[in-house]
């Protein structure tokens, strides 16, 4: 005699069906590419017909006019991806009138992720933050891209972000211009963006020649890692980079000829962040490299850490930075020149009633009055430094030569004899030291930590 199935039986029956077919459509359903233009005559068909998770794969060629150009998205992300590189796949959004046209225009509210890749953009022409890519509640990867000769009235000629997560990599920005802020890039708003290994050269703006970030403060914030600040130009703030009301951290980066009245490389009006960054031959009116100012509604002060400020200049004070709220901690500043202004004295001139503290630095040999000034009342405290025109309080700190050298494009460098090997805090060691192997023969250096920017836990960070 057969039992008859119980309810509990049936449901178990029905559920395994559901799964077993649920899994086989899902199988089915593969990701399918959509060829540009073998398959679809322009690049917005082949978006319309592509869904998320497909790929839109736009081969080599020079692509303008209606259907490459304006670019949106009306459904899930796919992936646009050229087939051949930048080098080689182009997408042009002028029309030779002066009308205003863009690239790509993402806004939607999405929990996947837009992936533009392998592209050179050119001759956007926006009017207020909507660059040639502009980017608003979405989460976005732009990748091995070019970006030149793209401009706005507003602020981001090439990339304008004022909401979303947007991850930017292996991209190249040159000879974009903004009327307002941010030549290159701008961020205005609440958003999470990391920049990666890019270059950003010879763009233009009011403020923030290259990268310019403002707007509200938020939780999220602003990352730029690994990246090169070339030749970039403001005609006020910040050649290389703005930050207002909002936080953005440099972490390994090279900022070089870069130019501003105020803030040769960086102006900043709140609290950031720099590690390990090479400021070299930037000029401004005042701060040759840096200009920064920490907002008394809240702010954060300004922190270096690891850094190295040389030959950079000045018209009218601070030949490396200027700063009214910052902690420095092992930086090296030398040969920075300041061309005569009565006003301003120190190749570093600091004021904050907020605190400053100096550790492990090398200030010396700069081509000013004094290498470091401070207004009068500025709370300050230094340890384990090497400072010109005379020993500040504290402990360890000197007044010698530190006899630096520049090789092999490092500058700053401690020769084997400098007073400031193996004299840096005496509770720190050096990650990186003449029991670490690969060391060069006869250089002695301890594994107590140096001053300046090669000494510390943090000097391994400079290798490659």
């Amino acid at each position: 005699m057969h039992s008859q199935p119980t309810r509990h039986s049936i449901t178990g029956i029905h559920l395994l069906a559901f799964v077993v077919l649920t899994l086989a459509s899902t199988s089915g359903a593969r990701a399918t590419t959509f060829n540009v233009p073998a398959e679809y005559p322009s690049i917005q068909a082949g978006i319309d017909a592509a869904g998320g998770g497909d790929t839109v794969l736009v081969a080599p060629a020079y692509y303008g006019g209606e259907g490459n150009r304006d670019l949106h998205f009306d459904g899930p992300f796919p992936v646009v991806r050229s087939s051949g590189g930048a080098g080689v796949t182009t997408i042009d959004c002028g029309d030779g009138s002066g009308t205003p046209h863009h690239a790509f225009k993402i806004s939607r509210f999405s929990s996947d992720t837009l992936l533009i890749e392998g592209f050179t953009i050119v001759n956007s022409h926006t009017s207020w933050a909507a660059g040639a890519i502009s980017v608003s509640h979405s989460t976005v990867a732009l990748r091995d891209c070019i970006l030149h000769h793209n401009d706005t009235i507003g602020e981001g000629a090439a990339v304008s972000i004022t909401s979303g997560d947007v991850t930017i990599e292996h991209c190249l920005f040159h000879h974009n211009s903004a009327d307002l802020y941010g030549g290159a890039l701008a961020v205005n708003g609440c958003a999470e963006v990391t920049i990666r290994e890019s270059v950003f050269h010879d763009n233009e703006a009011s403020k923030g020649g290259a990268l310019a970030v403002s707007g509200y403060r938020c939780w999220e914030d602003v990352r730029v890692e690994d990246c090169t600040f070339n030749n970039n130009h403001a005609a006020s703030w910040g050649g290389g980079a703005l930050g207002a009301g909002f936080c953005a951290d440099f972490y390994n980066c090279r900022f070089s000829g870069n130019q501003a009245s105020t803030g040769g490389a960086i102006y900043s009006s709140d609290g950031f962040h720099v590690f390990q960054t090479i400021f070299r031959d930037n000029h401004a009116g005042v701060g040759g490299a840096v200009y920064s100012l920490r907002d008394p509604n809240g702010g954060s002060s300004a922190g270096f850490s690891y850094c190295i400020f040389v030959d950079n200049e000045a018209d009218n004070g601070s030949a490396a930075l200027e700063a009214d709220a910052a902690y420095l901690s092992h930086c090296t500043i030398s040969g920075n020149r300041d061309h005569g202004s009565p006003f301003s004295a120190g190749a570093v001139n600091l004021e904050s009633e907020y605190g400053v503290s100096i550790n492990d630095c090398i200030i010396w040999g700069n081509d000013t009055k004094l290498d470091l000034w401070f207004y009068p009342g500025t709370d300050a405290s230094f340890s384990y430094s090497d400072i010109g025109h005379g020993v500040r309080p504290g402990p360890g700190n000197i007044d010698q030569d530190p006899r630096l050298i520049n090789l092999h494009g490092f500058p700053g460098l401690l020769r084997p004899d400098s007073p400031c090997v193996d004299a840096g805090d005496k509770h720190e060691r050096d990650a990186i030291y003449d029991q670490t192997p690969g060391w060069p023969e006869g250089y002695a250096n301890g594994a107590r930590a140096d001053m300046g920017a090669y000494g510390g836990m943090g000097n391994g960070g400079w290798l490659p």
